[in-house]
């Protein structure tokens, strides 16, 4: 690199150093770099001449009060002048003492000597760390802690000799302090030295990332920001001239920088490049969320869209690398409150024969083609960590290989090129074939781990693609045999595995006989046993004698182009392509297990009914806010002339509470991008997304629930589901209102395996996500610290609707029984009369019809009925009409009126579900929502008197 004589930028802007007649103030530096320097050996710490030094800096006042600001007057004095001869800059004399072991080091001037001095002084240690006293300063940077004050004056000569310090070799022993200085935050923003210099574009600000203690490196200010997320706010800086770096920079992919430009990417690569951090530092800078809910990732992400797509790409891909659970990448792409895409997809909820797979399957590539806009409604990223198919032992059946290739082409045209790990559990009896899983799967995307339930399957499919490229990518491989000796040999042959150059780890599952009675005796079964532990040691030993023999031939462990090794020790000279003979760790099981499925019938799906009674008391008032939803698509100018200035503000609350914000061409909806609809929180064991009825009510989702318990990475879909109660209970809720959003949590495969623990994330990512509803129509039968936690911080926020057991009045259940928190609510008939299961029930907030209810479940799994009944289904209506009310009080009452706020807590729910009945009995709809037929503007104006905020004060 090539250092330009260095100019502090500021340092002729003598007025913004000194106050005027600082002259003398200059001559006291002067006269105390004159003592510095005569000072012959530093190391003394009782020498007469480092005492008469010390004595100066702290009886003078002009060093504040016992020498408080002597740092902060050095940096500011001794900015470099254009005829650079900063002290900091300054080359030791033939012959000077010296503190640094590198000969070749420019800068072991007086400079480095006083502040090596100052370091290991205990009071003057002090001063890097602290702010001086308030009296005696004249100037306001002279307030500032020093090194932050370097940087804010950009005095670079300064800081590259505080740098040097502890870089320096010869100086290990000053590295903590060092460390612990640049952890120091300033007291506005609680920023350290780290933030501060991203913050003013220090340009070897990545070597400070390099260099700088973890702590530093996590520490986040006021705004939870992390030096990361500051840095990748920024755009690249200019070039500027800077001093030469105080050290000899080794000459390896690892050693920090010295950057002549503050640049964002080489902060994230500085931090990358360092070593002995703690394993997890990486993963916990890039999972990081700042107060707004972003990660670093994110911040600044448009930039990156646009102007620099392959820093996003290469960003993305070292989140997947550093990340390692995937709840945590989500969190360090997305962060809190970002748009999700999904990172995996795992498809076991339909190991049962109830699940019609490939109905599912048809809708699910249907999805966006039924919609009007052909927005999507799923997406996936280009890399997902994992596919696991069903078990189609136990899929409805027959399942149409047409199916999987559906499922396939589907994944492909949204965007998946990467497949970290595919399960294909097969059809032990009617398997995909070779050619299928090849043109349709392996020709398709890039899969690193494969394991595909597939006996004897043919090798060449895998390692080879159809056109005769090689599968760089693949890494790990599980196979299936049945014992046939010719197959396992060509396997473990140079014209089987050898050929995939970056396999790291086989294994090879022998799998045992058929052990249904009458299908084998036992001495067959007996020697099918003792032949596989015969070839598994004949592996085993090929194995060995290829990696023996590959490393005496090759030191770079690979076969040169056209030599190929026969098996007994010959080379044979043969066109064909470099060979990777025992590089892979090889595991052979034998008498491993194989499902031999039963055969099984199909079942007739069930028919699903959508509409059920309670919901028809409210067709007058949703049909009448329907005419204002059409009113919505008229031109501004077509309103003014057919409406009122009243309805005009009714209509435009409407649009805003009610519709959301504009597409792309509806500009005229909202000015700001922010969705102020209702927003519900349903806490249950997922919804089906694929249901045209409500799926575009869902906002967002979240899975908290993995396949099995072993399984920890294995995150089930929220959007598909194994047992249709949350999606029956999101159809309840849109069918009590239309226009909320649903945030679907999932913590359950069914009601009857959900883990608080899990709960409680579910709680607190919906809080996150601002919702204004929680519904949890489920109950536990002990209390939990954690979920109590979780849903007392929640409902400081949103209001929560719980479901009473429906065991009667000696049952206790949770987390209905934090009453101080939620609503409770029961279920009654259809005359309001509590029902058999809920009799009893004491303290109750809410009281709804529950009995009979007609709800919507997914059309993939069959024997659901079509009505649903009990205290859940009374929540989930709770949660509904409460979602439907806060959007009238916001429709029909100025938004700025603050008393709308009390409505978001239990106590101002109550008062609205208080006005639908008495304590004690079942709610009326109608003493609200006007439920007689009539003409829809009479309709809206009695809701617009019904939901006056006055009435519920």
């Amino acid at each position: 690199m090539d250092y330009k004589k260095y100019q502090n930028p500021k340092a002729n802007k003598s007025t913004d150093i000194f106050p005027s007649g600082s002259q003398s103030e200059v001559e006291y530096v002067n006269q105390l770099l004159l003592k510095a320097k005569r000072i012959p050996q530093w190391d003394g710490k009782s020498s007469p001449s480092i005492r008469e030094l010390r004595d100066m800096i702290t009886t003078q006042k002009f060093f504040g009060v016992n020498g408080d600001r002597i740092l902060q007057k050095l940096i500011i004095a001794l900015s470099p002048s254009e005829r650079n001869d900063s002290v900091w800059l300054e080359k030791p004399k033939e012959g000077k003492s010296s503190t640094q072991t590198n000969p070749d080091d420019n800068f072991n001037g007086v400079g480095k000597h006083l502040l090596c001095w100052m370091l290991r002084d205990r009071l003057f240690y002090t001063y890097f760390i602290a702010e001086p006293s308030k009296s005696g300063g004249k100037v306001r940077l002279e307030q500032k802690k020093p090194i932050h004050l370097a940087i804010e004056e950009k005095n670079l000569s300064f800081l590259a000799c505080f740098l040097g310090i502890c870089y320096d070799p010869g100086l290990m022993d000053l590295r903590p302090q060092v460390h612990r200085i640049l952890e120091e935050t300033e007291t506005t923003q609680t920023r350290n030295c780290i933030h501060h210099a991203i913050e003013y574009e220090i340009p070897f600000a990545s070597f400070l990332t390099a260099v700088c203690s973890a702590k530093a490196l996590k520490a986040k200010d006021s705004m939870n920001y992390t030096p990361l997320h500051i840095a990748l706010e920024k755009k690249k800086a200019p070039k500027s001239a800077i001093p030469e770096p105080p050290f000899l920079i080794p000459n390896n992919s690892k050693a920090p920088t010295w950057d002549d430009c503050f640049d964002p990417p080489r902060i994230l690569q500085a931090i990358l490049n360092r070593e002995n951090d703690p394993q997890d530092l990486i993963a916990t800078i890039l999972t990081t969320t700042n107060k707004e809910g972003n990660s670093p990732f994110q911040e600044n992400l448009e930039r990156y869209d646009t102007q620099d797509r392959i820093f996003r790409n290469e960003f993305k891909q070292l989140i997947f690398s550093k990340v390692e659970k995937i709840s945590d990448i989500s969190k360090a792409l997305y962060g809190a409150k970002g748009d999700v895409k999904e990172l995996c997809l795992d498809m076991s909820d339909f190991n049962q024969s109830s699940h019609n797979f490939e109905l599912f399957v048809k809708k699910l590539t249907q999805l966006e083609e039924d919609l009007p806009d052909k927005k999507s409604v799923l997406q996936f990223e280009d890399t997902l960590f994992f596919v696991h198919l069903p078990d189609l032992n136990y899929v409805k059946q027959p399942c149409p290989h047409h199916t999987i290739h559906q499922l396939f082409d589907w994944l492909s045209r949204k965007g998946v090129r990467t497949i970290k790990r595919l399960s294909i559990p097969d059809n032990t009896t009617n398997p995909l074939s070779d050619a299928f899983v090849q043109q349709y799967i392996l020709d398709v995307f890039e899969i690193e781990e494969l394991d595909w339930r597939k006996l004897d399957v043919n090798l060449e499919i895998i390692t080879d693609a159809y056109n005769g490229d090689a599968r760089p990518h693949l890494k790990d491989l599980t196979l299936y045999s049945s014992g046939n000796w010719s197959v396992l040999h060509h396997w473990i042959s140079m014209d089987g595995l050898a050929k995939l150059e970056n396999l790291r780890k086989v294994r090879i599952n022998i799998i045992h006989l058929n052990p249904t009675e009458g299908y084998h005796d036992a001495m067959t079964h007996d020697h099918h046993l003792a032949l596989a532990t015969r070839y598994k040691l004949r592996l085993e030993k090929l194995h060995t004698d290829y990696r023996h023999w590959l490393e005496e031939q090759c030191t770079d462990s690979k076969l040169w182009l056209g030599e190929r090794y026969s098996g007994n020790g010959d080379v044979q000279r043969e066109d064909s392509p470099n060979v990777h003979l025992g590089k892979y760790e090889l595991d052979v099981k034998v008498d491993a297990n194989w499902e031999y499925p039963l055969l099984q019938e199909p079942e007739e799906p069930t028919t699903q009914i959508l509409k059920h009674q309670f919901t028809g008391q409210l067709l007058t008032s949703l049909n009448a806010l329907g005419e204002w939803e059409r009113a919505s698509r008229k031109s501004n100018s077509e309103l003014a002339q057919d409406q009122d200035q009243e309805r005009e503000q009714h209509i435009a609350r409407f649009k805003e509470f009610a519709l959301g914000p504009p597409t792309k061409d509806q500009n005229e909806y909202r000015s700001l991008n922010q969705d102020m609809r209702i927003k519900v929180a349903i806490i249950d064991n997922g919804a089906d997304r694929i249901r045209s009825k409500f799926r575009h009510m869902i906002a967002k989702g979240k899975s908290y629930v993995t396949a099995d318990m072993l399984s920890s990475d294995r995150s089930l879909p929220w959007w598909m589901v194994s047992d249709p109660h949350g999606t029956q209970m999101a159809s309840l809720i849109g069918q009590m209102n239309g226009y909320c959003r649903l945030y679907i949590a999932r913590v359950g495969k069914s009601r009857d395996d959900i883990q608080p623990a899990n709960a409680a994330k579910a709680i607190n990512w919906a809080v996150t996500q601002g919702v204004d509803i929680i519904s949890i129509s489920w109950t536990l039968k002990k209390p939990d610290k954690t979920l109590e936690e979780a849903i007392k911080n929640a409902a400081q926020k949103t209001i929560i609707f719980c479901s009473t057991p429906d065991e009667g009045v000696y049952s206790e259940a949770w987390p209905v029984g934090y009453k101080e928190h939620v609503l409770s609510v029961s279920a009654t008939d259809r005359h309001g009369h509590l029902t058999s299961q809920t009799k009893g029930a004491e303290s109750v907030d809410i009281q709804i019809p529950g009995e009979d209810i007609r709800a919507t479940g997914p059309s993939y799994i069959g024997n659901v009925l079509p009505t649903v009944s009990g205290s859940s289904v009374a929540t989930a209506l709770a949660a509904g009409i409460a979602s439907l009310s806060l959007l009238l009080l916001k429709i029909f009452n100025p938004p700025h009126d603050e008393r709308l706020q009390q409505f978001r807590t239990k106590e101002g729910i109550n008062r609205v579900f208080a006005h639908m009945g008495a304590p004690g009995t079942a709610i009326q709809l109608s003493k609200l929502f006007p439920s007689e037929s009539k003409d829809e503007s009479q309709t809206l104006q009695t809701l617009a008197q019904n939901w006056n905020v006055e009435n519920f004060l």
